[in-house]
């Protein structure tokens, strides 16, 4: 019986380490994606703004022209435009954020097959301790 109980410790203890080093894996795996996204939004968001800006001052100047030279008026209307759109692109990355992307799928999964695994260990070593007595 002692014996059965020593194997049970070293083999959950084995696991348990597996575990640790799947999931900080993982975990380095999920930082590395997160920071390579993060690259690209700012390459995105550079260039937009350069690009942005041109398009931007030709709109304020088209829009002032048609409002009789209000430029002031051309640019809060536009300027107010971009700040909703930007409000919803942004509302629309954070809940892509959400969406599980950082999730550690394979961890969960081994964590339930450990689960079933020491069940079945404990069904098991009390098969063993009931046949002995």
């Amino acid at each position: 019986m002692t014996a059965l109980l020593r194997q049970l410790g070293t083999e959950s203890t084995a696991l348990l380490r597996s575990e640790i080093a799947l999931a900080k894996l993982e975990a380095k795996e999920m930082a590395r994606e997160a920071a390579l996204e993060g690259v690209k939004v700012g390459a995105a968001i550079a260039l937009a703004v350069v690009g942005g800006l041109a398009i931007v001052a030709w709109l304020i100047l088209g829009l002032g022209n048609l409002l009789g030279d209000h430029y002031a008026t051309a640019a809060a209307i536009i300027g107010f435009l971009f700040l909703a759109v930007g409000g919803v692109l942004a509302n629309r990355g954070v809940k892509g954020l959400r969406s599980g992307v950082l999730k550690p799928d394979e961890t969960l999964q081994t964590l339930q097959e450990d689960k079933r695994w020491a069940a079945k260990k404990l069904k098991e070593f009390k098969s063993e301790i009931t046949a002995r007595t």
